[in-house]
């Protein structure tokens, strides 16, 4: 087993310790304090020496381990111990390498070699940054995303420095020309005043104002980020990620960082599982919304504020130096949540999943209403029509996305005829002021609720049907031609769309095609593309009789009134104006891939199709059929059967549902 010794009480220490845990090698760390030695992990491989030690103790320590490497992660001030540390190294012939620190140190605050790191490091953060190492290098700056707004520069009122800044772009307000010294009451009101998450500064001792600083950080709950001087280092200095890499290289240890993805529940902090808390604080950084963060970084852990799921990959990627990273999600990890993203990087970390109380299950259990049965649905940062969800279940519960969702889900359901349904909403949940309220859809007219709010919506009397046909008498008619009941049939079933997909029906008519494919659908949109307006009507009146709220009408030619809409997986064509060619190149320019069925009454159209499809290679498998009805009609004390023109039902394209 191969052996290393580790010098230093510090994070950095620690870190390397547990990035090894339970693995070959055999680490021996070397801290001064009991209570340093109460931070490391109890693994067979960590072996914890306690006490200060001489340079001829260094020595025999050496002698009796007999390291391959030592790494001195001692405090960047501890000049005395570090060169004892090097000169036991050499005295012995033992590999010495010297942490150069660019994490964040035992105290809260970060420390980095050079402002150009530090400058990297703030350009993945959010929040105002006060800066406070003079007007020198203030151009360094400028490297951070946004620095015109986040950056408040505090310098000395010179003319030359004020006017240095201006010309790097810097606003104007942002500049702070004050004369020192300045207190910690000072440094706290500039700290609030500017609204700073971040303060830089330099290591200039307490004779330079780093002390009223650190206290002013700590008060105000701002991140001390500190540029060092330059540290002791001989033979080298590696930082801490560079070191573990190092580490994993020299001795063939293939070791994965760990990612906890963690739900936090409702949003009290007594819904936090024990579970979250303990995970949370064996964290290194912690990731999130800057919402929950702020509510639950109560261990003066680092902080990545962010949910956008590329900046978190490549802060993740660029800090490799935390090997124990907790991303924080709201409600439980499984429901409509950042999650799913995170999951994709299993190949490089070890996943810890940490299940939360999702709101909606607290909710529910709150009513004292099973839940078994109920469609989940989120409109936080997406759309979903939910009045075709509503008219096919009993319980539909939604999560609001903004203060007005409930009104107009309400609005919809009243405009759609179901007035009836029962509403709850529920508001601050788990919180002292949590309120939940009953009533019809009419009740909540204009209601504002708060953002994050649940809707409970009870539908006693939903439509359970998934597989049916509408009779050509159900729809409101007048003498707009309509597609009838058994060529729509076949249309549809040829047409294989599944529940959400995104359909045009070119040339609506009345809109019966429409309708039955936007209660198909019901999970998807369905377009009805119609340039007369006395068909717009009607189709806009049966949208309303079918609750087809999912059935959007677009009023114009195709393929024009086409450019506008999003890509389809279906298209149907009952009428093209003479333009089928342009239609249909106009659909395969959104989607290549699109499933088509049109109807053709005349000779004409069926060759017109065969020629615009032959061009296609795609298309050489194309089903043509011919659908022939006849009708019962009453002729006397008889029955005559009267036939209906016939109608060539064309499909190609895509790929018709199936059970495969």
């Amino acid at each position: 087993m191969s052996v290393i010794a580790v010098f230093g009480g510090t994070t950095e220490g620690r870190l390397i310790a547990e990035a090894f845990r339970n693995t070959e090698l055999n680490i021996h760390i070397c801290v001064a304090t009991e209570y340093g030695a109460s931070l490391l992990p109890e693994c067979e491989n960590i072996h914890i020496h306690t006490g200060r030690m001489s340079l001829s103790d260094m020595e025999s320590f050496m002698r009796d381990i007999s390291p391959s490497l030592c790494i001195d992660a001692t405090h960047p001030y501890a000049e005395e111990v570090t060169e004892n540390i090097f000169s036991a190294c050499k005295n012995t012939g033992i590999e010495y390498i010297r942490l150069s620190r660019s994490a964040s140190g035992e105290d809260g605050t970060l420390r980095f070699e050079s402002i150009e790191k530090a400058a990297e490091f703030l350009d993945g953060t959010r929040g105002n940054i006060l800066i406070t190492t003079g007007s020198k290098d203030i151009e360094k700056y400028t490297a951070i995303r946004d620095f015109e707004h986040r950056c408040f520069l505090r310098i000395l009122p010179i003319a030359e420095n004020i006017a240095k800044c201006s010309a790097l772009g810097f606003e104007s307000r942002n500049i702070i020309a004050l004369h020192p010294p300045f207190d910690e009451e000072m440094n706290i009101s500039l700290i609030k005043h500017t609204d700073a998450r971040w303060l830089v500064t330099k290591n200039s001792g307490r004779e330079g104002g780093f002390d009223e600083k650190y206290s002013a950080c700590l008060s105000t709950g701002a991140r001390l980020v500190v540029i060092c001087r330059n540290e002791f280092s001989k033979d080298g200095s590696l930082g801490l990620s560079e070191i573990i890499e190092y580490i994993k290289n020299k001795f063939n240890i293939d070791i994965k960082r760990e990612l906890y993805i963690i739900g936090m529940g409702t949003g009290a902090e007594n819904m936090l599982t024990s579970e979250a808390k303990e995970y949370i604080s064996r964290s290194d950084v912690i990731i999130g919304a800057e919402r929950i963060v702020n509510i639950y970084n109560a261990h003066n852990k680092p902080v990545f504020i962010s949910y956008d799921k590329n900046e978190i990959y490549d802060f993740i990627h660029k800090n490799t130096q935390y090997r124990r990273i907790a991303f924080l999600c709201s409600g439980d990890i499984g429901f409509f949540s950042g999650a799913k993203n995170m999951r994709e990087l299993s190949d490089e970390f070890e996943i810890h999943n940490i299940s939360g109380i999702a709101s909606p299950v607290y909710f529910m259990n709150k009513l004292n209403k099973p839940w078994e049965n109920t469609v989940f649905v989120s409109l936080h940062g997406r759309k979903t029509d939910i009045v075709p969800l509503v008219m096919r279940n009993e319980s539909v519960c939604v999560l609001s996305g903004s203060s007005n969702t409930a009104s107009e889900i309400c609005s919809s359901l009243v405009r759609f005829g179901l007035e009836n349904t029962v509403i709850t909403i529920g508001e601050r949940l788990s919180y002292p002021d949590e309120k939940i309220t009953h009533g019809r859809p009419s009740d909540f007219a204009g209601y504002v609720c708060d953002t994050l709010s649940l809707i409970l919506i009870e539908n006693d009397r939903p439509f359970k049907k998934t597989s049916f046909t509408l009779k050509d008498s159900f729809f409101i008619r007048d003498k707009i031609p309509m597609t009838k009941e058994e060529v729509r049939t076949v249309s549809v079933a040829r047409l294989g769309a599944d529940k959400d997909s995104v359909v045009y029906d070119i040339g609506a008519g009345t809109g019966s095609v429409s309708v039955q494919l936007a209660l198909n659908c019901f999970e998807g949109r369905v377009y009805a593309v119609e340039k007369n307006k006395k068909a717009i009507e009607l189709i806009e009146k049966n949208r309303l009789k079918f609750h087809a709220e999912n059935l959007v009408i677009t009023e114009g030619e195709a393929p024009e009134a086409l450019f506008a809409l999003p890509a389809p997986t279906h298209a149907f064509i009952g009428g093209s104006g003479g333009r089928l060619k342009d239609i249909i190149k106009a659909v395969r320019e959104k989607n290549i891939h699109t499933r088509f069925v049109i109807n053709a009454v005349t000779l004409d159209t069926l060759a017109e199709v065969k020629n615009i499809i032959s061009s296609y290679e795609e298309y050489k498998d194309a089903d043509i059929i011919q659908l022939c009805v006849s009708r019962a009609e009453k002729a006397g004390s008889y029955h005559i059967m009267k036939g209906e023109d016939p109608v060539y039902i064309i499909s190609f394209g895509g790929k018709e549902n199936t059970h495969e």
